[in-house]
């Protein structure tokens, strides 16, 4: 009698990255870039295998694959608009200007979804941050000092954004001083 061989076939069609070995049952990814956690976190398919022996048989299995997160790096946006403050504003008074926003896309991914904000520069002890909806919008508020138009007229920072896994993005930011009348 001759050695029955066996056939595998991927029944569902709908994941165009995967593909299988007829012969071998080997799975294959095409395209590992199409994967992304945060949009799908897991594919189901469906294989079918037969033989080619007298009264042909067959089984299908259905299987699931797991896309593994990996850590995105935060971006920063709305940043490098004009922020403007009045001279002689006290302490938790909010800069005028564009809202900072940290942009992740493992927003809702565990500890990686963890934004922290520094600012740094020579005036950094004049100025932080009022943080909101759940650290993913930033403003810029006095915290301490003399703001005087005629000492000085703009303020120069830099803002970071560092996830939880360690991944950051960071830009300059322009405060500047209105003149009161």
């Amino acid at each position: 009698e001759p050695k029955q061989s066996l056939n595998y076939s991927l029944i569902s069609k709908e994941h165009d990255f995967l593909t299988i070995n007829s012969t071998s049952g080997g799975l294959t990814l095409l395209n590992s870039s199409r994967l992304n956690f945060e949009s799908v976190p897991e594919y189901k398919f469906t294989v079918r295998v037969e033989d080619n022996g007298p009264g042909t048989m067959a089984t299908e299995n259905t299987f699931v694959l797991r896309v593994v997160d990996r850590n995105e790096r935060p971006r920063l946006t709305k940043v490098g608009q004009e922020f403007v403050v009045d001279e002689n504003q006290e302490a938790g008074t909010l800069v005028g200007g564009a809202l900072i926003r940290g942009d992740d896309p493992d927003a809702h991914d565990g500890p990686y979804g963890n934004l922290v904000y520094v600012l740094s520069g020579s005036d950094e002890n004049i100025f932080g941050l009022a943080l909101s909806n759940n650290n993913r919008i930033a403003q810029i508020k006095v915290i301490g000092g003399i703001i005087d138009y005629e000492t000085k007229d703009q303020y120069e920072l830099n803002i970071t954004v560092t996830d939880g896994g360690g991944l950051s993005d960071a830009a300059g930011l322009n405060i500047f001083v209105k003149n009161a009348p």
